[in-house]
């Protein structure tokens, strides 16, 4: 009998294993729904997108303005003019004052204009400084040894080159003709193999004698005519 029971069971149990097995897994699968959170959950935060905006291009009359400006130089100030300065405007909202050691001014018609010790031909045939507080006149073409004066404050003083002298002897000066560059005047010729230049500045003249080739003559002698009274 207890054999018999036992076989029973074991005949159930194999019956029970065989109709599991022949059911289908994904039978037994149910899909699950879409997830809906609820309005009471937290959400996961979104990034906030700014939206780019183009700034509009800048007007053309705008951009040459600020080009302009940008490359626009020192513009000088003239009513800040004194004899020995000059204030710029730097066009970028800051200036500019050089102080410099002698005059680079001097007052002409009530006004500070610049000085300027070039040589110019002026009207009378003279050759004269544009703008200077000693105004030398030379001549263009030297006669008996005359070839400059200069002119102070309604006062002249005239040079006239008299002669060379030396071991050779003397020698008067030639009559030649002044040539001009910048503020340098040359009367070439003046003695034999010598040369008379002179550089002028705003209240002086430098003269140098240039010896081509040395002649003997090395003293030169000069005469002076003038209004002035010595005291």
């Amino acid at each position: 009998m207890g054999a018999k029971k036992w076989y029973r069971y074991l005949i159930q149990l194999i019956v029970v294993a065989l109709i599991v097995t022949s059911i289908p897994l994904n039978g037994l699968a149910e899909t699950a729904p879409p997830f809906t959170p609820s309005p009471n959950s937290e959400q996961s935060p979104e990034v906030e997108k700014k939206e780019e905006k183009e700034l509009p291009d800048p007007h053309p009359d705008q951009l040459k303005k600020d080009k302009t400006k940008a490359q626009a130089s020192p513009t000088e100030i003239v009513e800040e003019r004194t004899e020995t300065e000059k204030v710029f405007d730097n066009n970028d909202g800051t200036y500019t004052k050089k102080v410099y050691t002698e005059p680079i001014h001097i007052e002409k018609n009530g006004k500070l204009e610049e000085v300027s010790p070039k040589l110019v031909e002026a009207p009378n045939a003279k050759i004269v400084t544009e703008n200077t507080t000693l105004e030398p006149e030379f001549e263009k073409t030297t006669q008996d040894g005359k070839y400059v004066q200069f002119k102070v404050k309604d006062h002249t003083i005239k040079y006239k080159l008299m002669s060379a002298n030396g071991e050779k002897g003397e020698v008067k000066p030639s009559p030649v003709t002044a040539t001009h560059e910048n503020n340098t005047v040359w009367y070439k010729g003046i003695f034999p193999n010598v040369d008379l230049k002179s550089t002028t500045f705003n209240e002086n003249v430098k003269e140098d004698f240039v010896l081509r080739e040395y002649t003997g003559h090395h003293i030169f002698t000069f005469a002076l005519e003038t209004d002035l009274t010595p005291s």
